[in-house]
Order: structure tokens, then sequence, then C-alpha cells
């Protein structure tokens, strides 16, 4: 009865409550009642079913804004990183190049229209600005050391500590404009094949350049404000580096941008729909009427229980004419459903009530299904969803339901790509359209087609692949007619020629004649193309601005489909670069970069010549090896601009002097080697004066007069070698001896030498096997405490014993082990070893013991140190606090910064460190205060003449004082007399080692010692 008095029209209602007032009793009260509880409830549900619309559709807007605001952070992060990526070919250039790059002007200003948005590019070897361009306007930032400076120093130590490219925050460029920069440190290989830091590489984007790119110029046109913000990576606050507007934004929504070793947010204002509030005003009135409505359909239901048998005749009728509609809409979809299969289209039809989507045969069968495969049950939206390309699926769902939503008079239509049989992918083009009723308002249906547009797309895709390959290409695209006038050309060619379309349409090729090809030469070419279909070779053509130019030129003869030649296509490339690198390569595969000397290949070629010369003629020859002394010392104290300055300097002026036979090769770093033919040794001698004697004039270098002295290494053909590599070898062991007799002098090599290097690749070799043959051992001296005598500790100190050999000096090896990199492996193992047998001493009650290890300058220089002595400490059992490393004064000054940070880590993890040799490096106070120390160890140089030389005396109690005041504890090593015990404990040192109390002990023998001072009753 409601749902027939409810679709009565308007005007039947009335006439029929009409009759109702006017020939029923008034209703009871409780009818009146029961409408007022209805309309309260109703009002109560739609107040929430408004909200929950409301939130939702809210919701939505913000995940919509949330989408797009990801999308224009995505572009300026992709901006950045094509940007910033030209840092990564710098860093290329400066590994191949080593660091000198010719005419840095003119390669940046090549290398910049690759890299959009870079303002400006820079080298910096050891962190110095060398190279810079534009030079205009940036010559004050010359010379600048990025790792001192104050505003920089930080980026740039920290793109060194992350070993990857790093962006700065915002800083101000000379002229006045903010900008950001990118640094990315560069490693090179040394001689060893050891990496080591050349220095920086860093590119400018001024901020401008991104408040330009499209993304955001495209988020102010649309209204909305934005601001980047920048995570600073060394003391964690947000920084602004651009906003569209300072004022702050009521509400915004934030992207993560995730940049190399930095992070930034991109914010989008977030303004709300001005018409919500109205749309929510709306809807509560229209809830509050509908709930009005509901109250008195209520109040109309029970009073129209009273007149039942009146209404069912009406009931009756408007059954009949229902009845009647839908067999009449029946008959017209069958008609439709008709014509949908005479045309194969697929048919489809979605009701937004029951969410059900219906699917003719025609569609399933056009994808490569079984229409029987797909019952009416599983023609659900989620069919259509699942079937739907992942890329285009929120695109296509989007868009169906933005049209259910808005419910336009226009016709819904869509493409994208569903799954097939084949398991491949169909282009659909799909349409439809709202069925309305006749007062024009939406019956809940929407019907529509399917049609398979693949064949359409695939040659639609052709043809924008194929216009942009032609207009994109980096090479030159020219076509004639087949009268060779030209009828297209595209932006590579004016790239190229510098000719425009304009100018170059209607026009035969030869325009671009150079004029260095006769007729003969262009008539092969064109005989070639006719008769072949095509020609391709090097040619010299000219540009609009007259200059001749190289291209590599490839033309082909089209015909049609009679076989007539309809057009010519000319492709071309400049190959200007690859001539220039060609000539490069040359050079650089035979001459040294920096000093212009040959390098190791010249020098072989020329050295084999040189000596099959000696050889046939019966004649002599000598090779000079050359090595610039303390060369490391300039590098370090002035920077290795200097450095370099100072090598070219010294091979120009040894260049003058020498004769147009001999040869003069640089090999590497300060390394030189010269070959002089027809010398016997009194001539070799005075050549190697002759050198010497240059090298006492001071040299003009970079504003300095620097003086430096080299050591010569001489052997001779055939005395000493007959091969080159022979006579190489030979005169690098003679300039080892000589630096061994003071530097700045030469030696002859003589065969006791190749003894000495034999016996040391000898111990280099047994020491590689001697871990795993378990010829390693430890001994252990004891540590006491000078004012009880107690026991506190012992050093490990490692011991070799070779089968053959004997015990071999750790003077001897421990060098060996440095230069070898077998230090590594050979230090963990001594580290293991020396806490596993604390572990057991402890065991068998000697609890307050500690064990002291030296630490190598691999191991400390280790990223993973920390962890891997944690890793012992807990594999072996014991405390960090009964673990002592102990590290040499030369060591912590390598590097003092990094090593302020390793004994950080290492007193986080408990660990004690003890500076062992003090006094024999060079220590800076500035830096020693900084050391997370726990003891300073007295060198046993300075102990050993206590009692004899003032000046020791003086060093060991300063020591002492020095370390009292930092509160550090003292061990004095070398203790040998009561009478350097008794000084050193008036001094103030607390705890000692030497011979006064026991040589070192193997483990067992310690043992022993350690049960006998145990058992001693102390004063």
């Amino acid at each position: 009865m409601l749902r027939c008095a409810y679709r009565c029209p308007p005007h039947r209602v009335c006439r029929t409550m009409s009759e109702f007032a006017r020939t029923t009793p008034r209703a009871p009260l409780r009818f009146w009642l029961t409408a007022v509880l209805v309309c309260l409830a109703s009002a109560l549900l739609m107040g929430l079913a408004i909200h929950y619309l409301v939130r939702l559709e809210q919701d939505h807007r913000l995940r919509q804004f949330e989408a797009v605001a990801a999308v224009h952070a995505l572009g300026v992060q992709t901006f950045l990183e094509r940007a910033f990526g030209v840092t990564h070919t710098l860093a290329a250039v400066v590994r191949y190049s080593g660091g000198e790059i010719d005419d840095f002007e003119h390669f940046a200003a090549d290398l910049v229209p690759q890299f959009p948005g870079i303002s400006v590019l820079g080298l910096s070897p050891a962190g110095r600005i060398r190279y810079i361009w534009p030079l205009q306007g940036h010559e004050g930032d010359l010379g600048q050391d990025l790792f001192l400076h104050p505003q920089k120093a930080e980026d740039a130590w920290f793109a060194v500590r992350n070993l990857s490219l790093t962006l700065t925050g915002r800083f101000d460029l000379p002229d006045g404009s903010p900008a950001i920069a990118a640094r990315l440190p560069v490693f090179v290989s040394d001689e060893l094949g050891h990496e080591r830091l050349w220095g920086l590489v860093h590119g400018v984007v001024r901020l401008e350049q991104i408040a330009r790119i499209p993304e955001l110029v495209s988020l102010l046109e649309s209204g909305q404000h934005y601001r980047i913000w920048r995570l600073n990576p060394h003391n964690g606050e947000r920084e602004i580096l651009l906003e569209s507007r300072p004022e702050p934004f009521a509400l915004q929504v934030n992207t993560v941008m995730d940049l190399p070793n930095s992070r930034w947010d991109l914010s989008v204002e977030y303004n709300e729909d001005p018409l919500e509030t109205l749309r929510i005003s709306l809807m509560l009135v229209m809830g509050v009427m509908l709930s009005l409505l509901l109250g008195y359909l209520s109040w109309l239901l029970l009073s129209l229980r009273w007149h039942r048998l009146n209404l069912e005749a009406q009931v009756e009728q408007r059954t009949r004419q229902i009845r009647a509609a839908e067999d009449q809409a029946r008959s017209a979809l069958g008609r439709y459903q008709s014509f949908i299969s005479a045309s194969n289209t697929g048919a489809w039809e979605y009701d937004w009530k029951t969410r059900q989507l219906r699917c003719s045969p025609e569609f399933f069968s056009m994808l490569g299904y079984d229409p029987d495969d797909f019952p009416p049950e599983r023609q659900q939206l989620g069919l259509w969803i699942e079937l739907l390309h992942p890329q285009d699926r929120e695109r296509a769902v989007q868009c169906f339901a933005s049209y259910l939503e808005e419910q336009p008079d226009h016709l819904y239509q869509n493409q994208f790509r569903l799954r097939n049989a084949a398991h491949d992918w169909t282009w659909i083009l799909s349409r439809g359209s709202l069925l309305r009723d006749e007062q024009g308002q939406p019956k809940g249906l929407v019907v529509g087609t399917h049609i398979d547009i693949s064949d359409n797309m695939r040659a639609a895709e052709e043809l924008r692949l194929a216009a942009r390959v032609f207009e994109q290409s980096s090479d030159g695209f020219l076509i004639t007619d087949a009268e060779r006038r030209v009828v297209m050309v595209n932006h590579g060619f004016t790239r190229i020629t510098g000719y425009q379309a304009d100018e170059i349409i209607g026009q035969k090729p030869e325009l671009l004649a150079s004029g260095l090809h006769d007729q003969s030469f262009h008539q092969a070419l064109w005989e070639h193309v006719e008769h072949d279909g095509q020609w391709q070779g090097e040619i010299w053509h000219r540009r609009k601005d007259g200059s001749l130019y190289p291209e590599w030129l490839s033309v082909s003869r089209m015909e049609d489909e009679d076989g007539q030649t309809s057009h010519y296509v000319a492709i071309f490339s400049d190959i200007s670069q690859r001539k220039e690198d060609e000539e490069q390569i040359h050079r650089l595969a035979y001459y040294d970069p920096l000093t212009g000397l040959p390098n190791r290949a010249l020098l072989e070629e020329r050295g084999r010549l040189a000596l099959s010369m000696a050889e046939r003629h019966g004649g002599r020859l000598a090779l000079l090896f050359i090595d610039l002394d303390n060369f490391k010392n300039i590098n370090d104290s002035l920077g290795h601009a200097v450095g370099d300055a100072l090598l070219v300097a010294f091979a120009e002026r040894l260049g003058q002097e020498l004769r147009e036979e001999d040869t003069l090769s640089r090999t590497g770093g300060d390394e030189f080697i010269l070959i002089l033919p027809e010398v016997d040794a009194n001539t070799a001698v005075h050549g190697a004066q002759r050198i010497l004697d240059l090298l006492r004039q001071p040299l003009s270098v970079a504003g300095y007069e620097l003086t430096v002295s080299a050591s010569i290494g001489i052997a001779l053909y055939p005395d000493d070698a007959d091969t080159l590599a022979g006579l190489h070898t030979n005169a690098d062991i003679a300039m080892y001896r000589a630096k061994q007799q003071g530097r700045n002098g030469y030696s002859f090599y003589t065969p006791e030498l190749q003894s000495h290097y034999v016996r040391t690749l000898k111990l280099e070799n047994a020491l590689r096997r001697a871990l795993e043959q378990d010829q390693l051992s430890l001994h252990f001296q004891p540590q006491h405490e000078l004012l009880s005598g107690r026991l506190v500790g012992a050093e490990a100190l490692l011991r070799w014993k070779h089968p053959e050999l004997g015990w071999v000096p750790p003077a001897e090896f421990v060098p060996i082990a440095e230069s070898s990199g077998l230090i590594g492996p050979i230090g963990d193992w001594v580290l293991g070893q020396a806490l596993r047998q604390l572990r057991s001493w402890q065991a068998q009650g000697y609890t307050e013991l500690c064990i002291a290890v030296n630490l190598s300058a691999a191991q400390f220089r280790a990223a993973n140190l920390p962890e891997r002595v944690a890793e012992r400490l807990e594999r072996a059992g014991v405390s960090a606090a009964s673990l002592e490393l102990e590290l040499t004064e030369s060591i912590t000054m390598q590097d003092p910064e990094t090593a302020v940070l390793a004994m950080e880590r290492l007193h986080q993890l408990g660990v004690r460190v003890a500076l062992d040799d003090f006094g024999t490096g060079y220590s800076s106070l500035s830096y020693l205060k900084r050391f997370r120390l726990h003891k300073l160890k007295i060198d046993q140089s300075f102990v050993h003449d206590l009692e004899r030389d003032d000046d020791d005396a003086t060093i060991v109690r300063s020591t002492i004082s020095l370390a009292t005041s930092l509160g550090l504890q003292v061990l004095a090593e070398g203790v040998e007399t009561q009478a350097q015990h008794d000084f050193l404990l008036r001094a103030g040192c607390q705890f000692a080692q030497g011979y006064l109390y026991s040589r070192p002990l193997p483990a067992d023998e310690f043992s022993r010692y350690a049960a006998r001072c145990m058992s001693i009753e102390l004063p």
C-alpha cells in the first residue's frame, strides 16, 4: 500500500487526501505520536548519512589533491635529478682525465645544455675550487677550500662521508640570486690501485629555474600556492628553500621528495571547496524535508489501514499498469539486444542501485572468451575492473565514477585496455548514456557499447613514434623529392647546419657543399645511390655561418608502388667531436696529460727501440729512475694544484737539458724514467749529477719559490739487465737505496740490493701463509701499577716463528704486513686471540686483568671498526671495559677529524683507547683534548735515558703533567731499572711495563707469572 500511494501522481495523492478528510473520522492520537517518532528517527539517520557522505567527499577530494601534489613533487624531483646528473658526467671525466680538463670553459659550455637547469659547474681537487663555469661573476670563488669554508664545509664533508651525491641548502650566488648546489666526491686510483679522494665536483641550480618548471607553474596557474622545504641533515631542522607566498597555509598537503642524501618536502596549499557549505546546507534541508515526509507517510500509512478495502482496487489497477509497462520494456529490450547482436558490438548495462554489470555475449566473444564462462552472477563491476590494464585502471574507474556522480546529459566515452583470453591487451572504445524517465530524471541505469579499436590505436602509435623519432633525433634528417629539392627537415638538421626549415625547403642539398670535394666525388655518390639504393660515408659540409664540419652521411633512395623514385632521404651526424676525441684519445694513450711527457706505453716503445739499437751496434744504455724527495709534503701543505705545477716545472727544466735521442717519461705520481742511449757508467753519473744540480735552483711555481731534491737509481745495459723491464726493476731498487742513504743523491744497482728485496719478497710470501699454518703467536708483557706494584693487565705482542727462517723480528715483518695489506686479517686475528686468552685468564680467577691490543692504521680506518670490535667481544664473552686499544700518534694525525669520530664510537661502545708512543709524532693539542682517550703511553726512547738526559726527563714530566690536566692515565714503556721506576713514580706516572718486571711472555708462562703476582701480599 505504501508503494502504491508513493508512486501515485501528485494530483491523485492530493485528491485522495481530500476525500479522506471528508469521509473518514479523525485518526487516533497514537498515529500522530508514531509519525513524530518516525520523523525524529529518520532525521537522526539522515544526519548520520549526510555526515558520512560529506566526510567521504572530503576524503575523496583530499586523495585526489594528494595525487596531484605527488605528481608535481615527482616533476620537481625529476628536474633536480636530471640537472644534477651533470655531476656524474663530470666525475667520470675527472676519473678518466685525472682531473685535468683542457679549456674547461668550452667543455662546460658544451655540457650544460644537455642538463637543463644547471647554472654553474665546478671542479674542486682536494676540496679547493680550481675550475668554475661561467667564470664571469664567480672569480671570487676560485681557490676557495670547500672543506674549510664556514658555510660550505658541512655539506662538503657530508658528501665525502656518504661517498655519494649530496644536495646543499639554500645560499646566495655572487649576483644575489638564491640557489642550491649538488656536490659529488670523486675517487681515483693511485699507482697501487688504491682508491683515494680526488676532490669534489659540483653543480648549481638557481631557485628561479626550479620555480619555472611546468609543474610549479601549473600549480600557481590553478590558484594553489606551494612551499618547498628541506630537512637539514646536519641539525634536523626544516629549511624553506622556495615558496610562492610567505604567508602560512591554512591547510596543506605534504609530499616527500627522496633526493640524494637529502629529504625535501613539497607543501601545496589545500583550498576547500567554496560550495561545500552550500551543499551541506542543501543536504540538511533535504534531509529535514525527507524526515518530515517520512513522518507524514507513516501517518498516512496508518491512516490508510482504516481504508484498506477502498485502496485495494487502486492497488490492483496500478499493478496492471506497471505490468503492462514492464512487458513493453522487455519487448523493447529484446529488439535492442537483436540490434546489438547483429552489429557485432559488445553491449553492457550497469545498474548503480544494485551495482550489477551485465554484458552481452558479443562483449566476451570480442575479447576471445567463451560467454558461457561468465554467467550473470559473475558479471559484477569488479570483473571489469579486474580485466583493466594496471596503467589504465585508476583513470578508467575514475572516469566512470565521475560520470555516475555528475549524471550529465552528454554521452559517457572512454578508451582503455582490457585483458583478452590470450593474456594480451585489447584497446576498447566504451560509450554509454543514462536512461531517463518522461520527466528527464535518471532511472538508475547506464547502457552502452564496447568497440575493439586495437588496430586504430596501433596505427596511431606507430605514426606518433615515427614523428617523434624524426623530430627529436639528434641526427639531421633531410628529405627531397625525386628532383632532389628539399621537402622536409627536422630540428637536428637546423641544429647542425644552422639553416631553418623555411630557408632550405625548395632548395637543393648542394647549398650545403663545402667545396672540398670535386665534381667527380658527388657524381660517384649519386651513381652509387641510384645503383645500390643507398650510400654512406664521411663528407665535409658547410654551415650557414660558413664554417666547415665533418659529418657521417647516409643517403637512401625511396621508391613508390610502381618502383619509381619518389624521394631521397639523407641522415647525417656531426662527427667533429668524435674526431677531436680520437686525437685526444691518441694523446692520452701515449702522453702524460699533466706534463705532456711520454707515458708508460710510449716509454716501452722507445725503450725497446733503444735496446734494439744498442744490441745491434754493441752499444750501452742507462736507465735512470728519478723520484722527487718529500713530494707528498708539498701536496699536503700547499695543495695538489701546486704539486702538479711543480711536476710540470720540473719536467720542463729537465727537458731543456736532454738530447734529442734521450727519452724522459712520467710513469706516475712524482716518478720519472730517463733513458740515455749510448752512455756508459761515467756518463750516467754525469747525467744524474746534472739533474741534482738543476734541482738546487728554486722552481717558480704558482707564486712560490720551491726547492726540491731527488733520489735517482741507475741501471746499465747490458751489465745489470738486458730487458727494459729488468732495467726498470733494478733502477727502482737502486733508487730506494738512494733514499735510504739520505735522499738527494744517486745509487747504482748492485746484486746485494737484489738480495735484500728477494728476502723482503720471500718474507711477504711466507707471511701470507703464516696465519693458516699457525706460525703466528702472541706474547704478553705485564703492566703494573707503579705505586702498589699490582699486576693490572698485559699488552698483547705479535710474534712469528717460521719453520725455516726461525724467529722473524716484528720490526722486519710488521712493515711488510702493512705495505702488502696483510695487516688487516692479522690484526683481526690478534684481537680475537687476545680476547679469548683474556677470557681464559678471567675464568682462572684473574678477573681484574685488562688486555691492551695495538691497532694498525688499516684497522682504525675501517668504517665498521666498532661493529667488528663489538662482535669479537661478544664472541669471546669479555666486557668492553676489559679491552684497551692502542693507537700511535701517526695513525690519529693522518685524519684527525675522522679519528675523533672513530674514538667517540669506541667510547660509546665502552672500550678504552690509549695513545701509544706519545711524543714521537706530531700530535696537535687541539685534537688531543677532543680525542676520547683513556691513557697516554710514554715511548721507551724517552724513558731509557731518564737518568742521564735532562731533556728526556723534562719531556716525561711535561707529558705526565699534560695527561693529568686532561684527566688521562699515564703508562711508561721500557722501564728497566729501579731508578727509572722511582723517577716515574715521583713524577706522577701511574703505570709501567718493561724488563724491570718481565719480558714479554707466552700465554702459559704469563699465567704462572700472574699466579705469583696475585699471591704476593702488598705492603
